[in-house]
């Protein structure tokens, strides 16, 4: 479910890959970016928060299929609670539940529901408290990845800004990045500098260069 909230056209297999990184414990900025490789986090950004609207708002008939999805999952805690329940009676509950949970968005009001269906309960009117609990989990961790997803759009962005040391373009008076520096990037900045053109790969190869030992030439004369 986690990173089936990234639902826009957007969302490619990169795009799920990083949401389901950002919701880890593995998560870290230069991994989120190695995983961009290069695109714009932006994208990923837009395609979390899309993910993220509320029920009610997308889908204010209650008819769609994120709706159904949650009545799907709601109707056999009905039935556990009160296997005898009329229909008529169920389907009046259920969309009074749905409504009543339409503040979260679909899939994690369903996952929420899919959770709470291993909750003992004696009465229909515990249902909406159990699951909005539930919710409440899910969206705090949702909140959080889309905070790392933020963080690392600002790391980016920082790397990028004119005030790094960058290489000098014709009519500039930017300064070129020593071979010093260009060796304490990560290979995520490096791959952001490639991309944006403030750092070539024979800038690279020429710093670690400096970083190879000697030939010894003393082994070929013995």
């Amino acid at each position: 479910m986690a990173t089936d909230l990234i639902t826009t056209g957007k969302a490619d297999g990169s795009m799920r890959e990083l949401a389901r990184l950002a919701l880890s414990t593995d998560w870290t900025s230069e991994k989120g970016m190695a995983v961009l490789n290069g695109a714009d986090p932006q994208d990923a950004i837009a395609a979390y928060e899309s993910g993220l609207k509320p029920l009610a708002e997308a889908e204010p008939n209650f008819d769609g299929p994120g709706s159904k999805g949650l009545r799907d999952w709601l109707k056999p805690i009905g039935m556990k609670i009160s296997p005898s329940m009329a229909p008529e009676v169920c389907s009046t509950w259920l969309t009074a539940v749905v409504m009543a949970l339409s503040d979260f968005p679909a899939k994690a009001a369903t996952q929420a529901a899919r959770n709470a269906i291993r909750t003992p309960m004696q009465f229909l009117n515990e249902v909406d408290g159990h699951v909005r609990a539930e919710a409440e989990k899910l969206m705090d961790a949702h909140r959080y990845a889309l905070r790392r997803l933020r963080w690392m759009q600002e790391d980016i962005q920082r790397a990028a800004k004119p005030e790094q040391p960058q290489i000098a373009s014709p009519g500039e008076d930017g300064r070129p990045l020593t071979n010093d520096e260009i060796r304490a990037l990560s290979g995520s900045f490096r791959r952001i500098g490639l991309t944006n053109g403030w750092l070539t790969q024979e800038q690279i190869d020429a710093a670690e260069a400096e970083t190879a030992p000697p030939l010894d030439i003393t082994k070929d004369a013995a």
